[in-house]
């Protein structure tokens, strides 16, 4: 509920803080006191387009805070938390604005600047507005379903869960086929079209290592084999020069022969003989790696191509080393993998789509019969409650037209005999539209669950006895919320819970306007001057009491 509401140099205001209370407040105040500067305050608050105008007079700014408390309320704690808003919203909401003759205006949500969209947003599940010129969210095709449903009987509203429950199923899938659903078609062709030509190439990942080593072999052969070369001629020797291992043979074949005096111990000559067997197995093992490197011309083209084609795929996939490409195609080999699961699960999600639409159009068929129930018991209770409004005349039908995603309701409406009929929202007067909502919203008071509603000139057009019952129905809907009234008429002023009076003042100098909350004997007073009496005659001062008793009454 609207706690209190703070103004500052707003057009007649220098400052005025204007407490209000759970249930239903009222403002009154003779004609051109301010009573619509409250109303526009409260608008500027809320989201309305400023104007330079609402700054006062020597003033260079207008600022206008109201104070909301939500901690009653948990449900609204937790719809605001669905969108957004952090649970330092839980005990209370401070919503302000301010424009200054720039021409540029501030938003703040607990003193924190956020965009006006952000404000109007947040405020929306705050309050309704309802009068001439004013928008409301109340004749949204949301909200006139919402109306309907509340008329269903309890197959009705069994129904209607079941089909929320699948709706909201076939949201969570159609998520998922969303997030699902990337183009991986596509990026399988080609992820598949490179494999392919890699698997035609021949060129494994095992592969590319191997023709990468044998490269590398060709390509330093010669090196390597004069480097053979020359450890073969150290052990075998060449035309005019003697090697390693003949060299040796020829000195243990001298020392066998002419050792007589036994001077070489047996242990040296057993070295020697070790020493050229392992000249003998070096010659063997360097004898094979000179075979390795036999490369023949047609081997040598073949490996040579194989290395182009690697070197074209890592200019191609922008692979900077051998291995950088033997890990990208690794990687796309995983990724192919995904991809496919990827889109089995897409098509198991889209046959459970396919038949939750199905449930859902079966579950849509029945509720729309019981909603077509719920609009004759609904059209029924409304022109009643119509008539009690001063709506003597009224036709009333509820149309309802099957849509493909929900159905439609629209609420048509001749105020007039011999009128046709049309929306409400279209020819109804800001007061005949209040009264509509009020009967509306007295009918089902939870539509909406809006904690508050203001209603600017529900009186508009009415008096007597018309007059009584809406201030009766006003009460009423305040029950477990907040209603604001700016009224005319002390037949709907004598119901309030809290009575606000606006009065216009000033000097030579000056003029401004306060707001003051009324004692009971004020409000006896102020009820007498509403009935023209200024209260100097005492039957109109019995009379206002009456009233009051009267709207006392009406709770038991």
């Amino acid at each position: 509920m609207l706690k209190t509401l703070r103004i500052e140099n707003f057009v007649l205001v220098d400052y005025q803080e204007i407490d209000f209370v759970p249930g239903f407040n009222v403002v009154t105040g003779e004609t051109g006191a301010g009573k619509s500067l409250l109303l526009n305050a409260f608008s500027f608050l809320l989201g309305a387009r400023p104007r330079e105008e609402w700054i006062r007079s020597k003033s260079d700014f207008a600022r206008v805070e109201g104070w909301f408390d939500i901690s009653y309320s948990p449900l609204l704690q937790e719809k605001l938390e669905e969108r957004g808003w952090s649970e330092e919203i839980k005990e209370g909401v401070v919503l302000s604005r301010e424009i200054n003759r720039k021409g540029k205006s501030k938003a703040r949500i607990n003193g924190r600047v956020v965009s006006l969209t952000a404000l109007k947003e947040l405020a929306s599940h705050l309050v309704d507005i309802y009068g001439q010129g004013e928008s409301n969210h109340f004749f949204t095709p949301e909200n006139k379903l919402a109306v309907l449903d509340s008329f269903l009987d309890q197959e009705g509203k069994l129904c209607r869960e079941e089909y929320l429950l699948l709706e909201k199923e076939k949201e969570k899938i159609e998520k998922k086929i969303r997030e699902l659903r990337r183009g991986q078609e596509k990026e399988i062709k080609e992820i598949e079209e490179m494999l392919e030509e890699v698997e035609r190439a021949g060129l494994t990942s095992e592969k590319i290592e191997q023709i990468e080593e044998e490269f590398q072999r060709y390509s330093n052969a010669q090196k390597y084999q004069e480097l053979i070369q020359e450890v073969i001629s150290l052990i075998l020797g060449e035309e005019e020069k003697e090697g390693f291992l003949a060299l040796l043979r020829r000195v243990r074949g001298d020392i066998e022969g002419r050792d007589e005096l036994s001077l070489f111990p047996s242990s040296l000559k057993e070295t020697f003989k070790n020493i050229e067997l392992e000249l003998q197995e070096a010659l063997y093992q360097v004898e094979r790696i000179k075979d390795s490197f036999d490369f023949s011309p047609q081997k040598a083209e073949e490996v040579e191509r194989k290395v182009t084609e690697i070197e074209r795929w890592k200019r191609k996939y922008r692979c900077l080393t051998t291995k950088d490409l033997i890990n990208f195609i690794g990687e796309k080999k995983t990724l192919l993998l995904e991809l496919q699961q990827e889109l089995q699960e897409l098509e198991k999600w889209e046959r459970e789509l396919e038949i939750k639409e199905k449930s859902l159009k079966q579950i849509r068929e029945k509720l729309y019969y019981h909603r077509k129930k719920a609009g004759e018991l609904f059209k029924e209770k409304l022109e009643k409650e119509l008539q009690d409004l001063s709506f003597s005349k009224v036709a009333l039908e509820i149309e309802l037209e099957r849509k493909e995603s929900n159905d439609e309701v629209s609420f048509l409406i001749s105020l007039n005999p011999g009128e046709a009929l049309f929306p409400v929202e279209r020819v109804a007067s800001g007061g005949e539209l209040s009264r509509i909502i009020l009967a509306i919203k007295s009918l089902t008071s939870e539509v909406g669950e809006i904690p508050i509603l203001v209603f600017d000139e529900i009186d508009q057009g009415i008096g007597g006895q018309t007059a009584f019952w809406v201030g009766d129905k006003l009460r009423k809907i305040a029950t477990g919320r907040q209603v604001i009234s700016i009224t005319h008429l002390p037949q709907i002023a004598c119901f309030a819970h809290h009575h606000l009076k606006v009065e216009k003042q000033g000097d030579e100098e000056s003029t401004w306007v306060e707001v003051f909350s009324l004692s009971p004997s004020q409000r006896v007073k102020e009820l007498a001057r509403m009935m023209g009496d200024e209260g100097r005659d005492n039957s109109a001062l019995q009379y206002a009491e009456t009233l009051m008793k009267r709207a006392r009454n009406a709770d038991t």
